[in-house]
């Protein structure tokens, strides 16, 4: 008795359904298929590859690219990386001065429609924006007796990349076509 206890408890674990990002919906009958298929090698369309087409790293910009760009001062870059998104911190002195850019891979048109949701419904109004990559949104988030927290986000592919800085979208935009122009 024990030992098919044990049997079928390995086998559900085994078989666990696809982990779906943080605020992502539970994959839909089809889109489970269409992924077996892919990982089976067969085609898939509307999905992202299985492997991520670009490998992204925050050498993709450099501290002297991010305070040309905005008009920042930031002094040093971190990386943190837990695939499949990398997060460059651009240190400021204090966080109202810190620029992130995020990259992560394996992105397709419906996470990054729930990305988006997730500043929606977090009291944060998510407007699309055109020009950058395959789609992409932009929010700013008010601070009183400071400029504010812009936040830009695109897809190009299967990358998503977001840039969030203490500046105005005009900065920003230019420095993700930068980023953008690279993959």
């Amino acid at each position: 008795m024990v030992l098919i206890v044990v049997a079928v408890a390995f086998g559900a674990c085994a078989k666990k359904a696809p982990r779906t990002q943080h605020g992502s919906p539970s994959p839909s009958p089809s889109t489970a298929t269409a992924a077996a298929s892919a990982s089976a090698g067969l085609p898939a369309s509307g999905l992202p590859p299985a492997r991520p087409s670009s490998s992204v790293t925050c050498a993709i910009v450099t501290v002297a690219e991010v305070n040309a760009a905005l008009g920042t001062a930031v002094t040093a870059r971190h990386l943190d990386t837990n695939p499949p998104a990398t997060v460059c911190t651009y240190a400021g002195g204090t966080p109202s001065r810190t620029v992130i850019v995020r990259f992560q891979t394996g992105q397709d048109t419906n996470t990054f429609a729930d990305d988006k949701a997730v500043y929606d419904s977090g009291g944060q109004t998510a407007t699309d924006v055109s020009g950058y990559g395959d789609e992409a949104f932009t929010s700013a988030l008010p601070v009183p007796g400071s400029i504010g927290v812009t936040t830009l986000v695109a897809r190009k592919g299967d990358i998503e990349v977001l840039i969030s800085a203490p500046t105005t979208l005009g900065p920003i935009e230019t420095l993700m076509q930068k980023i953008l122009s690279q993959f």
